[in-house]
């Protein structure tokens, strides 16, 4: 610029003005050489403010490191006429900091001119820099956590497996037992008048007293008794207390002159309990000697009996396993789990009293987290198990379940004496938690066979899985729900960022606009009226002004387009497209539907975000020639659709793609309003985006 031919009073004013402008500003004419630049450029490049660079190329200015971004601003420039690029630049004196340049080619001007503005976001860099660091180790937490998760689930997966293997062979053979019993049983009955273990003969006299004839078969192997050591087949003391009431009714039925079958229990001669099917007829005696004489036969149906009782345990069991399941699926909180469950047991085992216990390490004791039928001890709560610390002890040092054969629990029956005649003990043992311990009083003393042994410990372990299951569960809900707010924070931090950096961008270029007006005002009026080349100038420099205005103006809009709040979210989108997106190569179709008043700011301020990403990325990657961007707001959802028909992508490189605020930034905005997002990709197919987000959406960050 030649400064002679002009005021210079005015070229120092204008000067002076651009130098009030913070970020670095340079001016270069059609052959890229320097025409002007402020203080603020100098500082940038750490150049000698006191000599003179107009006249020279910027690659005689610029390091070596930046001449890749010249080349690239170059072809963008005159291209599309603007240059929009971060990167990091390294000062003389070895610092480096992170610059925005911002270049407009304004060819509407005669010569035209390139506008260059430089901003420092060092600070923002290393800010968005600090927070993906922090996302990362959180990524990587949560990633070692979940492999731990599909490790344990895999593991509890196949024992459960193995159990429910086990459970399905025990429940063919009940079926299959069950069918076998349901065919024999009326032939059991039909043919007992013909088949029996033995027979006898025998009379009952007017008083019922049965006197052995004569017995045939195998008498002796059944009962252990010889015939001659007895003289009544079914005298009341070798009856099944529990079966005297079925043998008196039997008698009475004889007595009466009626057939009848019977089912009892026998004790033989070794104490020994057998189930026997007896069946009699009788024959009335004329007097004298009145009463009836009695053939009957009697079948050893022990065997039968045994699995009828073992088929109605396995059915119980079976009811108990269903029940529990439907208290797994349908309970929320693993305290209600723990409860109903123990709650089952108590009904399976006949049972009183249970609590459950948990050491308590601060207090080196055992503290009571679950009583049923459990006395109060004067201050509300639950006894202690103190003086059975020993049993406890080996309880949970075992595997499996511990009888003892006393009451733990102190429960008073009547006459002082306790009801408990024994309690059964099982270690809860669920990891990274304390141990527990459960324990049933039960009011009877019979031994528990293997099987119920068996079952009631697979019951527990169940219980222990399920726990685990569901403590592992609510630990990655909690993990998933701290990084969803972490996203949230980061992606509400950025956009706070965009939108101070494009208020001071627009404020400090607007004061600086409104004082050098001022100043041109003052200029003009010093101007003679016959000095047409100043006059001219004076316009030319406005005109400049106006470019550099209206390029910044655009570069604040793209940081945060202000006109969402006014103008609303289809409007925005057509300026951006008009501005930033359309060109001769590349046909924009934009079509909304419902929009009959404006959405939510975050709704808006998302969906804007995402088209703004997904069409710039088809801009630097696609190739595409068409894009179809489609809005649709229905209810309960805004959905968004971007297609184009471009090069498209692998899954591979769209996680490559997916980094900053790409693809994985696109879907954490959406996710964080409790919406959806989905993109299919293939080479050589074009990519499709579709977004729907709630129009009643959460936002997480404000949970």
């Amino acid at each position: 610029m030649d400064e002679a031919k002009y005021n210079p009073e005015l070229l120092e004013k204008i000067v002076r003005a651009l130098d009030l402008v913070s970020d670095g500003l340079a001016i270069l004419d059609g052959d890229e050489r320097l025409l002007y630049y402020n203080g603020a450029w100098v500082d940038f490049h750490d150049l000698d403010p006191g000599e003179d660079y107009r006249g020279r190329e910027l690659k005689e200015i610029e390091r070596e490191d930046a001449w890749p971004v010249i080349e690239e601003g170059r072809d963008s420039l005159y291209r599309n006429g603007i240059f929009i690029k971060e990167f990091n630049a390294t000062r003389l004196d070895g610092r480096v900091q992170a610059v925005q340049v911002v270049a407009n080619y304004l060819d509407r001007l005669d010569p035209p001119l390139i506008v260059i503005v430089l901003r420092n976001i060092t600070e923002l860099v290393m800010a968005g820099e600090h927070l993906e660091r922090y996302r990362d180790k959180i990524d990587g937490e949560l990633k070692r956590y979940r492999d731990h998760l599909e490790e344990l689930v895999e593991e509890r997966t196949r024992e459960l497996e193995k159990t429910n293997r086990q459970l399905k062979e025990e429940i063919a053979e009940r079926l299959k037992a069950e069918a076998a019993l349901v065919e024999s049983e009326d032939r059991y009955r039909t043919v007992t008048e013909l088949t029996s273990d033995y027979t006898f003969t025998g009379r009952h006299d007017s008083r019922g007293i049965f006197t052995l004839d004569w017995v045939a078969g195998a008498y002796q192997d059944i009962t252990g008794y010889e015939a001659d050591e007895v003289e009544s087949l079914f005298s009341v003391d070798r009856i099944h207390p529990q079966d005297r009431p079925v043998c008196l009714r039997h008698i009475e039925l004889m007595m009466r002159g009626q057939p009848n079958i019977s089912e009892m229990r026998i004790l033989t001669k070794d104490n020994d309990i057998r189930w026997v099917l007896l069946y009699g007829r009788p024959t009335p005696l004329e007097p004298p000697e009145g009463g009836v004489r009695v053939t009957g036969a009697v079948k050893d149906i022990t065997q039968r009996k045994r699995v009828e009782v073992e088929l109605e345990t396995r059915n119980k069991e079976l009811l108990l396993l269903n029940k529990i399941h439907e208290i797994f699926d349908a309970t929320p909180r693993p305290g209600e789990v723990l409860e109903k469950v123990i709650d089952c047991l108590m009904e399976s085992c006949e049972a009183e009293t249970a609590g459950v216990y948990a050491y308590a390490e601060a207090e080196k004791e055992y503290e009571c987290v679950l009583s049923r039928g459990l006395p109060d001890i004067g201050n509300g709560n639950p006894p202690g198990i103190r003086g059975h610390e020993q049993i406890i002890r080996e309880t949970l040092e075992g595997e499996g379940m511990r009888l003892v054969e006393e009451n733990l629990f102190a429960v008073p029956g009547d006459g002082g004496a306790s009801r408990i005649k024994r309690t059964l003990l099982f270690p809860l043992q669920v990891p990274h938690r304390e141990p527990r311990i459960i324990l049933i009083g039960c009011p009877r003393t019979e031994k528990v066979a293997a099987g119920k042994k068996k079952f009631l410990e697979i019951i527990i372990k169940q219980l222990a899985l399920e726990l685990e299951r569901r403590e592992l569960i609510e630990a990655q809900q909690r993990y998933e729900w701290e990084l969803r707010k972490l996203t949230a924070g980061l992606i509400h931090s950025i956009e706070e960022e965009r939108r101070q950096i494009a208020l001071n961008l627009h404020d400090e270029m607007g004061q600086s606009v409104v004082a050098l007006n001022a100043e041109f005002a003052l200029l003009e009026d010093r101007l003679a009226p016959d000095d047409e080349e100043g006059h001219a100038l004076l316009g030319k420099i406005r005109k400049q002004l106006q470019e550099i205005t209206e390029s910044t103006r655009q570069i604040s809009s793209s940081l945060h387009p202000s006109m969402l709040e006014d103008l609303g979210l289809v409007s925005t989108l057509h300026w951006f497209v008009e501005k930033f997106i359309a060109s001769d190569e590349l046909e924009v179709a934009i079509e909304t539907a419902g929009f009959d008043e404006k959405l939510p700011e975050k709704l808006s301020l998302a969906l804007y975000r995402v088209a703004q990403e997904a069409l710039t990325n088809v801009v630097r990657h696609a190739q595409a020639q068409k894009i179809l961007l489609k809005i649709i707001k229905g209810f309960p959802n805004v959905i968004m659709r971007i297609e184009d028909d471009g090069k498209g992508f692998s899954k591979s490189e769209a996680e490559l793609q997916g980094k900053g605020l790409g693809i994985v930034g696109m879907r954490e905005r959406v996710a964080h309003l409790n919406g959806s997002f989905r993109i299919d990709s293939s080479p050589g197919k074009g990519t499709r985006i579709r977004v729907a987000l709630p129009l009643e959406a959460i936002d997480h960050e404000s949970d």
